[in-house]
């Protein structure tokens, strides 16, 4: 199939490689990266050029990174190359870091990659030329034993006909806050959290946190003289309630 020279949006490429550095890149996907290989098209391999980096992450990634696209060009390949000569407990934050960032520039760059219009494949390898073997974790998941830091938890603004809510649920509709923008909306939120809160049974905790809403509701623009004697969340809810013309 024939294809043309792989176009980075990145600005700038540094051409065709040279024969003898196009084959090692070519032999080195073959044997560390072997499931690229019956997709990648190697005549597009190009080395990303150093100038097309943002200067504050040139030190990170710069002439480590090779980046081509499958013969079809419905994904592209990124490989980086990070060098040391002893095991490093923690390679796999650094080269994920430095990925990373090289992703998140190139999707600044190339909006179709940014909405998934083409696919984005990334490979890391360690180039490793100390005497003793390594042993230290190559994934983030066994850096961290306890978590996944590639990972991330939705919590969702709670839909309209969901359960009643119980205290369990009170960091969540604490959160949710941030999304409300009308003033009815606010208005039902706060009845709700109310009856929550008197659930937890703790007075303490009830008149801190009226006090943190309050605060949150100020800088809401959604505040009017008449809450600033509420001392619980029920209060705070019917003094909200009772100011909702007024605070329109």
């Amino acid at each position: 199939m024939q294809t043309t020279a792989l176009e980075l949006p990145l600005d700038e490429i540094s051409g065709p490689l040279r024969a003898e550095e196009a084959l090692v890149i070519e032999l080195l996907i073959r044997a560390h990266v072997p499931e690229w290989d019956d997709e990648i098209d190697y005549t597009s391999i190009r080395r990303l050029s150093a100038e097309s980096i943002d200067d504050p992450l040139k030190h990170r990634y710069a002439d480590n990174v090779w980046r081509g696209r499958s013969s079809d060009a419905a994904t592209e390949y990124m490989l980086f190359l990070e060098y040391c000569d002893q095991p490093e407990r923690h390679m796999a934050l650094q080269t994920t870091v430095n990925s990373g960032l090289a992703v998140q520039e190139l999707f600044r760059h190339d909006k179709e990659l940014e909405r998934g219009d083409r696919d984005l494949a990334v490979a890391c390898v360690v180039v490793y030329d100390g005497d003793r073997p390594w042993n230290d974790p190559k994934h983030m998941r066994d850096l961290f034993r306890h978590s996944d830091p590639g990972s991330f938890r939705v919590i969702w603004s709670r839909p309209k006909k969901a359960p009643p809510p119980t205290p369990l649920d009170l960091p969540q509709m604490l959160l949710g806050l941030a999304g409300v923008s009308t003033v009815d909306e606010m208005r039902d939120e706060l009845r709700v959290l109310g009856r929550v809160v008197r659930d937890c049974e703790d007075e303490e905790f009830d008149r801190r946190l009226t006090g943190d809403v309050k605060g949150f509701l100020r800088s809401k623009g959604m505040f009017s003289e008449a809450l600033d004697e509420a001392t619980t969340m029920q209060a705070l809810a019917t003094a909200f309630e009772r100011s909702v013309v007024e605070i329109k």
